[in-house]
Formats: structure tokens, sequence, C-alpha cells
């Protein structure tokens, strides 16, 4: 009897929940394709500024095993190219173009700088710590779990023409929401 009950119990889950299925692990069809995504950016430069926002984009996965993070910040057109993998279909593994990240992260200083009125210029990086974490997929609804991505070391730059070096620290939190397109974004390089 007690296993009559379990199975009416399990029947009457399925059927409230809409889960008409077993769980089942991700594939390349179920990851492929463009995912809404919200960036959630920390910078700091020790002794000269704190920054971080919210911005608005998505992240496409390419069945070559490629990857395009696009970020609207603020208006700014932001892109990242990395490679990924699908890991026994419960978890992805990310890897982002460092140099086009630190790219992105000069961009970043020099528009604080500039509204604080310095100039900052050559800059170059001492990056010990890049890591991109891993992100589960959740087997229940195909959804992607957040994505941390760490950068720590030191940078070094002409600050109104004094060379200076300074602890760097970013971090982003990136969440993702409903995949909202079967295809990857048109490819940016």
């Amino acid at each position: 009897m007690k296993s009559v009950g379990r199975v009416l119990l399990a029947a009457f889950f399925c059927l409230v929940t809409g889960i008409s299925s077993p769980l089942h692990a991700a594939t390349w069809e179920d990851i492929v394709g463009t995912w809404s995504a919200t960036y959630h950016p920390f910078l700091k430069v020790s002794g000269y500024f704190t920054d971080k926002s919210v911005s608005y984009g998505d992240v496409s996965f390419y069945n070559t095993f490629d990857l395009l993070g696009y970020e609207n910040d603020n208006g700014r057109d932001r892109y990242y190219h990395g490679a990924f993998l699908i890991e026994n279909g419960k978890k992805i593994i990310a890897e982002l173009n460092r140099n086009e990240f630190l790219a992105v992260i000069t961009e970043w200083i020099q528009e604080n700088a500039s509204r604080a009125g310095h100039t900052v210029t050559d800059l170059s990086y001492d990056i010990p710590i890049f890591k991109v974490s891993k992100w589960k997929i959740n087997e229940r609804n195909m959804s992607l779990g957040k994505v941390k991505v760490t950068l720590k070391g030191t940078v070094s730059a002409y600050v109104d023409g004094v060379y200076k070096t300074k602890k760097l620290s970013y971090k982003s939190i990136i969440t993702f929401g409903p995949k909202i397109s079967g295809d990857p974004r048109t490819w940016v390089d």
C-alpha cells in the first residue's frame, strides 16, 4: 500500500510541477545558444578608486566550444571571448581571453582616472590570479547558475607622468536568466 501511495504522490507532484520526465544531464543542444545575463562587476585599484556597477547582456555558447559574452555597460558595448566545456552534463567550465579581458580593465581604469582629473598611460599588469568558476546547470529546468570571474595582481602605469604600481582586484558575479535563443549571437572579433 505504501508503494502505491508513493507512486500516486510522485504522479501528483509531476502533474503539479509540470515535470513529466526524469532529470537528465545537459547536452550540447541544451546549452548551445544565447542566454540572458546580468553582470555585477567590482574593480578596485588600491589607493585610487573602487567602482562597481550592474549591466545587462548575454552569453552565447557555440558548438565549436567557443563562448562570447556581451555586456552593455551604460551604453558601451563590451565583448569577452573564451572557450567552454560541459562537465558530465552538470557543470560548465570556461576560460576567458586574458589579454582581451585586461584591455577592458584598462579602459575602465582610464575612464575612472579621467573622471577624477588624472591621466593614466602605459598600463602593464602582473596578474597571478585570473579565474572563472565552474557553474552549475540546473537539470530540473535546464537553467544556468551563477559564475564568478576573479582577477588579482598589480597594475603599473604613469599617473600624471609619475610611474606607480598599485594592487588591483576585480570580481564579477554573472547571473544567468533564461535561454533567449537556440542560436548563438553573431560572432564579434
